[in-house]
């Protein structure tokens, strides 16, 4: 007799494609939206009040202090005062809202304070003009870099701090070339021995 080969039993092909198929689409699917998202347009992004006023504040703030600081010297202190006391008000608003108002016991701040002082209370003062001079023109100075100010002008925090550590840079400055004590010679006599004498106690003092 002639035997008959029984079949075997295989699996069904949807058995085995189904699932490389739900791979496959799956695959697709994620590579689909991720084409979407790197290509989709931009959200339209909505820009605060108080970002539209920094930016323009900022914008004219560096306008009006290079021009003053360049054409009209001894209008530098004014400007100062005009700038530094909303500034230093707006500062305090912002920290206490957040309770981190003790950061404003910093010592640059202490430096804001004293270059008004230099400025309307005692501008006659040699002690105090060459600690100041030296304090702006070196730690407050070195402080843009080490805490790395930019002038982002949307940004009222960023542009706050690069004006409180940048300004007293140029009030110094002219206050040096242009002094608004008229006893004192533009310079105030730095080519005078005794100028080590002059700011070297008084800054350590106020730095420390």
């Amino acid at each position: 007799s002639i035997s008959r080969s029984m079949p075997v039993s295989q699996p069904s092909a949807d058995k085995i494609w189904r699932p490389r198929q739900r791979v496959g689409q799956e695959a697709a699917r994620r590579w689909r939206d991720a084409a979407v998202r790197a290509f989709r347009a931009p959200r339209s992004v909505h820009v605060r009040l108080i970002d539209k006023v920094s930016f323009f504040g900022g914008v004219v703030g560096c306008s009006v202090t290079q021009w003053v600081f360049l054409d009209a010297p001894e209008w530098m202190g004014a400007l100062y005062t005009a700038a530094i006391v909303p500034l230093l008000a707006l500062r305090y608003s912002m920290y206490a809202h957040r309770r981190m108002h003790f950061f404003l016991l910093d010592f640059c701040y202490l430096v804001q304070l004293l270059v008004l002082v230099h400025i309307h209370v005692a501008p006659c003062s040699r002690s105090l003009h060459f600690a100041l001079f030296a304090l702006s023109t070196g730690p407050i100075a070195g402080a843009v870099v080490t805490w790395r100010n930019s002038l982002v002008f949307h940004s009222v925090d960023k542009m706050s701090s690069a004006f409180i550590h940048l300004l007293p840079v140029g009030v110094l400055h002219t206050l040096h070339w242009h002094p608004r004590c008229a006893a004192e010679p533009p310079g105030w006599g730095a080519a005078d021995t005794a100028l080590v004498a002059d700011w070297l106690p008084p800054a350590p003092g106020i730095y420390g």
